[in-house]
């Protein structure tokens, strides 16, 4: 059934691309404060070693989460399930490189399942790893939170023909992260870095920025807002069983006790028992992670 396109009202989804030095965390705390004002609510989680906190004698008031290793997608999607418990209007996530090539991130799983399974092919060990990474994904798209993510940038190359032989040539800076994770944000500014700090726009729905170089600064936000805001509601769908679920499970794979798993199954059994398709999704997850949590040990030696 087709019905009338009508534009939505819509939660910031933005991403800031670029090199060590320039100016990401900066920018993204300007970005937050410049469109949701100085009394928005910002969480930072910050796998930077504290980079967020530098300046926090230049905003207003702002909290941070320190983000160590290992950097794996369950862990941010935790983190992020955090921040929107402690009320944050804005989540800064400073960065999302690491959920893909950092210690403990997407990439070393892969190599880890890769080794342990003795494949010669990593290709299948992705089976496994893929519904981790959409899970964070997910998280980010579904979160009722404005979400601004930063993500380190490398210099890309291409093979181009000079004189009849091929020779690497650059092409300019590529994110770090899956391919194609630019397509989840409605507003993706690239910085350049090596001092200068003059951004340009990637992806742009909003039709302010394309083709413009511009500063990352209040002028900058002053439209965004009113973009956001404008149009009908959203329609409140209601969740399927199977999703349901499986937020379920997120939150009892990231329980790290056992009286803090016991805790959380309580709640779910108690709101949802007489749901079985959610009951027979959850139940083998509490089981999995009772077995984890009594055998810490055991389930670190088995590099677990």
């Amino acid at each position: 059934m087709f019905t009338k396109a009508e534009k939505k009202k819509q939660k910031l989804r933005l991403a800031l691309t670029g090199p060590s030095g320039s100016g990401k965390t900066y920018s993204a705390l300007t970005m937050a404060f410049g469109i949701f004002g100085k009394d928005a609510k910002v969480c930072v989680i910050d796998t930077e070693h504290g980079s967020a906190e530098l300046y926090s004698d230049k905003f207003p008031e702002y909290y941070v989460s320190q983000f160590s290793p290992p950097y794996a997608p369950e862990a941010y999607i935790k983190r992020i399930k955090e921040a929107e418990a402690f009320g944050a209007d804005v989540i800064i996530i400073d960065s999302i490189s690491h959920e893909w090539n950092g210690q403990g991130g997407c990439l070393e799983q892969v190599d880890t399942v890769t080794k342990t399974s003795n494949s010669k092919n990593s290709y299948t060990s992705w089976k496994d790893v893929t519904p981790k990474h959409q899970a964070f994904v997910d998280a980010i798209l579904a979160s009722k939170c404005h979400i601004i993510a930063t993500m380190r940038a490398k210099q890309e190359y291409a093979l181009v023909e000079k004189n009849g032989k091929k020779v690497p040539e650059k092409i300019g800076l590529a994110p770090i992260q899956r391919e194609g994770m630019d397509y989840e944000f409605t507003l993706v500014f690239d910085l350049p870095g090596g001092g200068n700090f003059m951004a340009s726009s990637s992806k742009d729905r909003t039709g302010f920025f394309s083709g413009k170089i511009f500063p990352i600064d209040e002028a900058l936000c002053s439209g965004i807002l009113g973009w956001l805001n404008s149009g009908q509601e959203p329609e409140k769908k209601p969740l399927s069983p199977e999703r349901i679920a499986q937020a379920m499970a997120e939150r009892l794979r990231a329980m790290e006790t056992e009286k803090d798993l016991n805790a959380a199954m309580e709640k779910a059994e108690e709101k949802y028992k007489d749901n079985q398709v959610i009951m027979d999704i959850i139940n083998p997850v509490y089981f999995e992670m009772v077995n984890k949590l009594e055998k810490p040990f055991e389930n670190q030696d088995n590099g677990v």
